[in-house]
């Protein structure tokens, strides 16, 4: 096995391989030949460490590749190894005794008999008196001694490069993520997830102009229209209720109370306001129609003149993708009013129980069914897991970017984008909740992702 590290200006190949028990010369000849051929052309070049079960003795002939420390006596299979180390300009530190440290046995045979025959080959690129080797008292085996790994400490020298990380949105650097223990139930640990992603959402971005051949003063003028018709309710709706407050104090209390007489100033005040706001409303409607259709005329001159162009660049669905919004069709959809009176709360959750063939449950007794039922499925989960069956943190990364943008949050207010960039960059907060779902909680949902709206879409009576 080959294995290359990148990273900045660090380069490194690392070697795993393991030699067979050769007899003769040219069997173990040919093995380390077939080992040095399976390194990469392109990454010869680069310091290698290597790292065998040479199944060979060496240490009785010293080179500046194998140092005489431990030594045992050089087998054929040592011969060869010894060789190969010379050719890929290796040394064995553990065979020196300035860098090895304790025991040199790594392997036990079944009569008891101890060898050195796993080694760690270092690149003479990267030799120096820092490097310290040693044999790791764990026994890779599970039912008798066998191989010990050897363990190498080595100092690499390089330059790393600085990469500054994308800076964050400044909500998502003030707020840090919540901190939740393995035993809270996924309900809560949603909630808080939820609780963290409205606190870091930044303000919505600003209103753009559907048309967008609209001039800027024509938007400049639509913008002041809706400012001033939000005013309008504003001091309707105030005034509405400061005159319902009176009425129920004097019909409370019996008199006329005092803060009439001061209410009357402010009538005075409220009228002036509602009729300035209501005056410059309609002004400005005559404004904005009249610019309106200016500008209106001059983008279908000019769709006109540009006709021909259009439909021999772009063809028919560029033409269709520019009148689409302005057709009668268009127009008349948003005019349909389907805020009219229709049936009673009753009535829908008679159409909707009928349409689900469902009935009608209090959420309360919903809620301690969904709990019995859970209680008794905990002695279904399963002993064992395949890991394979986990999703992973970059599956739920690709998952959340398939979000469409710039569409209308739910009923927690988290866009799209905002749910997208904090994924990106704390992807390790969202998927302990995920994980707890798929294995302790029988891939329940909580049940703060299960609320939501229905909208009624009305033609022409029946919903």
């Amino acid at each position: 096995m080959v294995v290359k590290l990148a990273h900045d200006e660090l380069r490194l190949v690392f070697l795993v391989g393991h030699a067979p028990n050769c007899s003769t010369f040219e069997a173990a000849t040919a093995y380390w030949t077939q080992l040095s051929h399976a390194i990469p052309t392109a990454l010869r070049s680069w310091p290698l460490i290597g790292f065998v079960d040479a199944n060979a003795r060496v240490g009785s002939v010293g080179s500046e590749a194998i140092g005489c420390f431990g030594q045992e006596t050089e087998n054929l299979s040592g011969e060869c190894f010894h060789q190969w180390l010379h050719d890929q300009s290796l040394f064995l530190p553990q065979t020196f005794e300035h860098h090895h440290r304790g025991d040199h046995d790594t392997w036990t045979h079944s009569t008891g008999t101890t060898a050195r025959i796993d080694y760690i080959a270092v690149d003479q690129a990267l030799r120096q008196d820092g490097i310290q080797t040693s044999i790791a008292p764990v026994d890779l085996t599970l039912h008798q001694a066998d191989h010990c790994s050897v363990q190498a400490r080595i100092p690499v020298q390089c330059k790393i490069a600085r990469h500054d990380r994308p800076k964050l949105p400044t909500t998502l650097q003030q707020d840090a993520p919540p901190h939740l223990r393995w035993d809270s139930d996924v309900h809560t640990h949603a909630a808080a997830l939820q609780k963290w992603m409205q606190a870091t959402q930044p303000p919505r971005d600003k209103a753009r102009c559907r048309k967008h051949h609209l001039q800027e003063s024509t938007w400049t003028m639509i913008k002041a229209k809706r400012f001033h018709w939000n005013r309008i309710r504003q001091l309707k709706r105030t005034l509405r209720q400061s005159i319902l407050h009176e009425l129920f104090q004097t019909w409370k209390c019996k008199k006329v109370h005092e803060d009439v007489t001061r209410l009357r100033p402010w009538l005075r005040l409220t009228d002036q306001a509602l009729a300035l706001h209501t005056w410059q409303h309609q002004r400005l409607c005559v404004a904005v129609t009249s610019a309106v259709r200016h500008d209106d005329q001059q983008f279908y001159a000019a769709l006109a003149d540009e006709q021909g162009a259009v439909a021999a660049d772009e063809g028919l669905t560029g033409l269709w993708r520019k009148i689409k919004h302005l057709l009668p069709k268009g127009v008349a959809r948003k005019k349909a009013n389907i805020r009219c009176i229709g049936p009673q709360l009753d009535d829908l959750t008679a159409h909707y129980s009928q349409l689900e063939a469902g009935q009608e449950i209090a959420y309360e007794d919903l809620l301690r069914q969904c709990a019995r039922r859970q209680s008794d499925a905990q002695a279904d989960l399963p002993l064992q897991i395949q890991l394979s069956d986990l999703p992973t943190r970059v599956e739920v990364e690709q998952i959340c970017k398939l979000a469409k943008r710039r569409k209308a949050p739910g009923l927690d207010g988290v866009q799209a984008e905002h749910l997208q960039a904090l994924m990106s960059a704390h992807s390790d907060v969202f998927f302990p909740l995920l994980f707890k779902m798929w294995t302790v909680a029988l891939q329940q949902n909580p049940f703060n992702l299960k609320v939501d709206t229905s909208a009624l879409l009305r033609k022409n009576t029946e919903p």
